[in-house]
């Protein structure tokens, strides 16, 4: 009878389904109506089957369901639509949803999955990260991208734009980084008729052709671009934009036919070296602009496709090969915005066919790759078609954690033995063989500690992996659990895709002993000690928070919490201090909470603090850390860096600095930008990953790291921890004190900072950074210095009249009226002529960046600027070394020295304004971001500081790029190659000026959602990048102790002799420079 019954409600369901299929909300009643209410004895479980979807195994899904019900569950299977319908999947009914492959889903699925956990729903998802392939329905069945790509590709174009069969090329502009470099286009036989045939001989950035303007190229009903491509050589990838009539502007990338097949990368001949163009210096601003317009040519590009996007992405294209020809078509969601447009580009906006007017063909670096050299290719048959009926939607996939998107996680690939834990027995199976592809969610904090106001915690579970003994630390955890206390929802990862792997019985068995867990819904939501680090004599608060996230009253629980000594070693046999604990249950949603004041023994230095949740005697959830006593180094024994002579000295020996800028690991992939800029906050900092972050990078071989401290994250008292750690490992600390800079900062904040901490008893610490990247401000930041600067006129000239008769110039916004001039220059134009103003003003950008009749007015205004900053940045010294007397002071100076940097949207500093008030200059590389052309003008950069301060040592405070492909969304084999290199030239440039150190940008392996990056310099799993190689193989050499050597030929220089400063210096005097370098010179910069 059972039987009959299980019958009958399958054919009501299958029936009820089908009826209301059109109907989200009823087709969900109809299947919900016969399970009944959401049982009280049961953890209710809804279980994805459909043999429909593809990538997935049937019996993965049954063996699933048949151990979940033999767990006391209620297992519901549902189908693709069912999951779809936000009126099925909802807490009212399920406890959790089980997905076994969650890899491949309906992207209509996401959204639903995302409110189901917003509002406290469990999830357990196999094949982590999920939504690397979306589908959609077409028809009544499920595609991929690619299927519907081909669909796609199958469309014929309906209207034809350029056929080339007679285009008269000389109505295509040109547009390009370097005008000078050549360029041919011709028509050729083509794919049918004649074609279109670009070269470009040396392409250094971007480079392409824009049509003629177009009226309305996409007639009613057509969105589809549709073109045939085919590279020559080198070239296998093209982009093509599309601006619109408000001036947005939209770019795709296409692949064309692949170039000859070459060997591994190490194996014969390897991948020709990739090259990015001439950089702006800013990383952050470090994009090259294709087909730039007015203003545009060193803008950043704003995340406008990624996590803060509503607008899906589209699949990539797919192209259709013929004779080796490709045929291209491009849909809308193709096209990426390029910042042009401030309203446009934002989440939901998209490509827009109807207004389009102008079409671009061409590469970038910033889009086809970063390579240097030949391109060439050939464009035919270019017009548009309309889009297959039912066309749909691939959503892009959820931001969750423990979930989605695919940068949350990463490849493990040091593993060679996995274990299946069961936690419940406490007992770990035979170790496995681990699958092709393992998965592991980016760390992030594990709940240690007390009153650190967490959310979640992740907790690692069921699938330890095991690697090869390194000091990098152990691989990770495959699998994991997420628990959001602020949601009541528990999600469980595993990044295993394999479902042969999976079904092994030791698997099964130790993912469902995790659901068991969840259903449980007991969890130490913190544990430990309020701090991590302690002064001698300090009392130590500490305690833990257990919560119930089930439906169930939780009974029979003891709540344990200890803190023990941890060393000195021979002395912790010593007994915990407090172990308190008596029973108690929790009713569903209540937590409990247990905390004590305590004063530590003393003869210890490190203790550790932990607790642990037991039920029916049975440990639920554990949680330690270690803390840390510390007592200040006798001042006898404290040896701090110094600066003199032009080197820096550490213990009577030179020492040069070999780091790297650190932020930690917890933050990759993360959105919550507080969250990862204030990451000394009580809240980010998890003491396990920050030890095992300076371990990896200790065994790089750095030997210094550069922080920022906020003044907001003081309470948390996690820098003395951090410092701690540093010391211990032999790491010297760059740190930077926030926020403002000496022109504009709370002097209270910082020197409560310095004296909260005794900042002067750390010799760990070699120096303090007191401006992150600052400039002297765009045109109107710096109008506020409009009276000073006036002031100082009158100073000078006795009255501004004088002045302005000493410039013999008639002011037109504080500068010149130019008396002739091209138009554009870098993306500004010529300001026009207009009346004299009633005051004297700052200079124009345009001026600051054109030579002409303005350049006395500017070179005094430059002046002005140097002995303002001067004054500011020595005020700020002299009141840190007042209370600080120990250490060195300066400021990561972003393009300051960079002779390439002529931007008209912002003013650099000058050394010459800045070297007397700090103890060494420091520069930063982004400037040099290219080949070894571009690289080696850091040489003049350190010939340029040293002629204007050649006691004081020059540090590169940041350099590096990154190696994140957008389009792939991964940091490719291509861009990590060219990293590497990059370094290695980097490196030479450092070693062939005796350059005195580097902070590279930056540690940590991964996606850095605000910029969209990806600068670190190891894998997210701790094995070496290529850059790591280069780290590995350079950093001895850096370190070396060697003699600066002494010019024998000078170059003589003189700022004031062109208004667009050292850059002007910088054209005019190279060619000189680098043919004495060229020759074995040690060329000296010397003032006129």
């Amino acid at each position: 009878m059972k039987a009959v019954r299980l019958w009958l409600l399958a054919v009501c369901l299958s029936a009820a389904a089908t009826a209301a299929e059109a109907d989200p909300r009823a087709a969900a009643e109809a299947f919900l109506k016969p399970l009944g209410p959401l049982p009280a004895d049961k953890y209710a479980i809804a279980l994805l089957k459909d043999e429909s979807l593809p990538n997935r195994d049937p019996k993965l899904a049954d063996e699933f369901a048949d151990l979940l019900r033999k767990g006391e569950h209620e297992v519901t299977l549902v189908n693709a639509d069912q999951l779809c319908n936000p009126f099925l999947i909802t807490t009212a009914r399920f406890d959790m949803l089980f997905l076994p492959a969650c890899h491949t889903l309906p992207g209509e699925a996401g959204p639903v999955i995302k409110a189901y956990c917003d509002k406290g729903g469990d999830l357990a998802a196999l094949g982590t990260p999920a939504f690397r392939n979306v589908l959609a329905k077409v028809g009544g069945k499920w595609l991929s991208k690619d299927d519907w790509r081909k669909l796609l590709a199958a469309q014929p174009t309906g209207h034809m734009l350029f056929d080339f069969d007679a285009e008269d090329l000389s109505k295509w502009q040109r547009h390009t980084n370097a005008p000078d470099s050549p360029l041919t286009r011709e028509l050729v036989p083509g794919k049918e008729g004649k074609a279109l045939h670009v070269a470009m001989p040396n392409m250094t950035g971007w480079d392409g052709l824009a049509s003629p303007k177009l009226d309305k190229p996409f007639p009613a009903g057509h969105t589809l671009t549709c073109l045939w491509a085919k590279g020559v050589g080198e070239t296998d990838k093209l982009m093509l934009e599309w601006r619109e009539g408000d001036g947005s502007r939209w770019i795709a990338t296409f692949p064309l036919t692949p170039p000859p097949l070459r060997g591994r990368q190490g194996e014969g001949e390897g991948p020709t070296k990739p090259q990015p163009s001439p950089s702006p210096s800013l990383r952050g601003r470090g994009v090259d602009n294709p087909s730039p317009s007015q203003g545009e040519g060193r803008e950043r590009v704003e995340p406008q496709d990624g996590p803060a996007s509503k607008a899906p992405p589209s699949p990539r294209p797919l192209p259709e090969r013929e004779g080796g020809w490709t045929r291209i078509v491009l849909a809308p969601r193709d096209f990426k915005f390029w910042k042009s447009v401030p309203t446009r580009g934002g989440p939901g906006d998209g490509f827009k066919p109807e207004n389009a007017e102008q079409l671009v063909l061409g590469v970038a670096h910033t889009h086809t790759g970063p390579r240097t050299g030949r391109y060439e290719f050939l464009i035919d048959q270019l017009g548009t078609a309309p889009a297959p009926a039912g066309t749909p939607d691939f959503l892009p996939p959820p931001i969750l954690e423990n979930f989605s998107p695919s940068y949350k996680f990463y490849q493990a690939t040091a593993v060679e033995k996995v274990f299946p834990v069961v936690f419940s027995t406490h007992t770990a199976n035979d170790p496995l063989s681990p699958p092709a592809t393992l998965h592991a969610h980016h760390p992030r904090p594990q709940g240690a500690g007390l009153n650190k106001g967490l959310t979640s915690r992740l907790v690692p579970v069921c699938l330890a992996a095991v690697g090869p003994p390194s000091k990098l630390g152990s691989p990770p955890w495959v699998s994991s659990i997420y628990v959001d206390f602020a949601r009541a929802s528990i999600r469980l990862c595993v990044g295993v895709e394999d479902a042969t792997w999976l079904r092994q019985p030791s698997v099964l068995a130790a993912v469902t002993d995790v659901v068991d867990r969840m259903a449980r819904g007991l969890f130490l939501r913190e544990a430990g000690a309020e701090r991590f680090a302690y002064r001698a004599g300090e009392q130590v608060r500490h305690g833990a928070r257990a919560v119930n996230l089930s439906r169930r009253r939780q009974a029979e629980l003891l709540l344990s919490s200890n803190v023990g000594p941890y060393s000195p070693p021979e002395k912790v046999g010593a007994a915990q201090v407090e172990k308190p604990g008596s029973p108690f249950a929790l009713e569903a949603g209540e937590a409990f909470e247990w905390t004590r004041v305590i004063s530590l023994p003393e003869g210890f230095d490190g203790f550790i603090a932990g607790s642990d949740v037991r039920q029916r005697g049975r440990v639920v959830d554990v949680n330690t850390h270690r803390l840390s006593v510390r007592k200040p180094k006798p001042q006898a024994e404290r040896r701090f860096v110094t600066a003199h002579d032009g080197d820096f000295w550490l213990n009577g020996k030179k020492w040069y600095p070999h780091g790297v800028n650190y932020m930690p690991s917890t933050g990759i992939g993360v959105e919550d930008g507080e969250y990862f800029e204030y990451w000394l906050d009580a809240k980010p900092y998890d003491p396990e990953f920050v030890q095992r972050d300076l371990e990896r990078i200790k065994d790089v071989g750095l030997n210094s790291v550069s922080i920022f401290i906020y003044h907001r994250s003081l309470g948390a008292n996690n820098l003395l921890d951090f410092l701690r750690r540093c010391d211990e490992l032999g790491l010297k600390v760059n740190l930077s004190l926030r926020p403002g800079t000496p022109m504009d900062y709370k002097w209270e904040e910082w020197r409560e900072i310095i004296e909260k901490n005794r900042l002067w008893e750390q010799d760990v610490i070699w120096a303090y950074d007191i401006a992150w990247e600052p400039f002297f401000g765009t045109e109107a930041e710096r109008k506020r210095y409009d009276p000073l600067w006036r002031e100082w006129l009158t100073k000078k000239y006795g009255s501004l009249d004088a002045a302005r008769k000493a410039w013999g110039i008639a002011p037109v916004g504080g500068g010149s009226v130019p008396r002739e001039e091209k138009g554009k220059t870098r993306g500004t134009e010529a300001p026009p002529t207009k009346a004299p103003p009633a005051e004297i003003t700052c200079p124009t950008g345009w001026q600051l960046t054109n030579d002409g009749e303005h350049r006395k007015f500017v070179s005094d205004y430059r002046r002005f600027a140097d002995e303002l900053v001067h004054e500011r940045y020595l005020d700020a010294y002299k009141k840190i070394k007042a209370i600080d007397p120990n250490h060195l002071i300066s400021f990561r100076m972003t393009v300051t020295g960079d002779p390439t940097f002529n931007d008209a949207n912002q003013m650099p500093y000058d050394f010459r304004g800045v070297a007397k008030a700090m103890d060494f200059l420091a520069p930063e590389g982004y400037g040099r971001i290219g080949d070894w052309e571009r690289v080696k003008a850091g040489l003049f950069t350190v010939a340029y500081a040293r002629a204007c301060a050649p006691e004081k040592p020059v540090f590169w405070a940041e350099a590096g790029v990154s190696a994140w492909d957008e389009e792939a969304m991964a940091a490719t084999p291509e861009k990590l190659d060219f990293q590497a290199r990059f370094y290695r030239d980097f490196y030479r440039m450092m070693l062939a000026s005796h350059s005195n150190g580097v902070a590279w940008w930056w540690y940590p392996g991964g996606y850095r959602v605000n910029e969209r990056s990806d600068y670190g310099i190891i894998n997210p799993d701790g094995t070496d990048r290529p850059v790591t190689k280069a780290l590995r193989e350079f950093g001895p050499k850096l370190t070396a102790e060697r003699v600066i050597p002494k010019p024998d030929a000078w170059v003589e220089i003189d700022r004031d002799a062109d208004a667009r400063g050292l850059s002007g210096v910088y054209e005019k005097v190279k060619g000189e420079f680098w043919r004495a370098v060229e020759a074995g010179k040690v060329v000296g910069l010397r003032q006129k």
